[in-house]
């Protein structure tokens, strides 16, 4: 699919046969089969709970940020959670996220997607149910993992190479605050909390999280924000986003300055545990750098306006 206004990039026509593949009957049926296997491990539980739960799912359609699903949803897993063990509760996690699979063909079909990001969806169908194939455990809500797939197999965050881009993410605290300091009347038109997209990781799938990838990665989105005229900005929140990281984690500056550069703007908050935790796992030389006192990680939020973002695309 061509976006209008912004150079797109043409996939392979193998991988658009590919492409047509995994987002078809193939895909169907694997999802179906580990569908039968998570429903047989349940020894006669009640497939009504699991109906409730899509029934709840459909329900809620607003933007939210990416754990967010509505109090019925809530109400839904909590009642799981109460009458099931945990081996349970990851069969039933699995028959979910399988049972929603089988519609993704048609979502995609639905969805308005740029040819480039349908074959990251083709991408990340394979993995997931290689990923689902495996019996994964502690996989059921609010485990950070299966609410990721989740909101993929709703068709509400699209994986885009190096990261997750949610597509019906909303605005809040500062953020939120900040862009209706500087658009007021669009913010109002907006019922006050305008929708956004926002950029989320996944950890299992980390191959694209480079300097080029990022890029890459903002391209996509870009092509994407195009279709969706009700998303006002691209914003993330994360350790990575902080720009002392420029000395101390070079390959990751592509990040923060690419938006940067073409007018996003940038708010700081302290780090939370979270944050803390996430900054210093992966980098040897970030943790020697924090117990020399010389890195004190901080979390960022890139706020990046659809305008400012279509701009810098068209000039590439």
């Amino acid at each position: 699919m061509a976006v209008a206004g912004c150079v797109s990039r043409s996939v392979p026509e193998a991988d658009v046969q590919w492409t047509e593949v995994m987002c078809g009957i193939e895909a169907v049926d694997r999802f179906r089969a580990v569908a039968d296997a998570a429903q047989a491990e349940l020894n006669g539980f009640e497939i009504s709970r699991v109906v409730a739960i899509e029934e709840a799912l459909a329900g809620w359609n607003r933007p939210a940020l990416m754990k967010e699903f509505g109090p019925a949803v809530d109400a839904k897993f909590r009642e799981v959670a109460t009458a099931c063990g945990s081996a349970q509760q990851n069969a039933i996690s699995r028959l979910l996220i399988a049972r929603l699979g089988q519609a993704l063909p048609v979502r995609f079909r639905n969805l308005p997607l740029t040819e480039r990001v349908r074959y990251h969806c083709a991408r990340a169908v394979e993995r997931l149910l290689t990923f689902l194939e495996s019996n994964p455990e502690n996989y059921c809500y609010p485990n950070e993992l299966f609410v990721k797939d989740l909101r993929f197999v709703l068709g509400r965050a699209i994986p885009a190479g190096a990261a997750i881009l949610e597509l019906h993410s909303r605005m809040g605290g500062s953020v939120l605050a900040s862009y209706m300091r500087r658009r007021p009347v669009a913010a109002l038109r907006a019922g006050g909390n305008p929708a956004c997209f926002r950029l989320y990781l996944d950890p299992r799938y980390l191959d694209e999280f480079n300097a080029d990838g990022f890029v890459r990665y903002y391209e996509d989105a870009a092509d994407m924000i195009a279709l969706y005229p009700e998303a006002a900005v691209f914003t993330c929140r994360s350790w990575f986003m902080d720009p002392q990281l420029r000395g101390i984690s070079p390959h990751l500056t592509n990040l923060f300055e690419v938006p940067r550069a073409a007018n996003a703007y940038f708010l700081m908050h302290k780090a939370t545990v979270t944050d803390r935790e996430r900054a210093l796992r992966t980098s040897a030389t970030r943790r020697r750098l924090h117990q020399e006192g010389t890195y004190k990680p901080r979390s960022a939020s890139v706020v990046w306006p659809r305008e400012a973002m279509l701009a810098w695309r068209n000039s590439k």
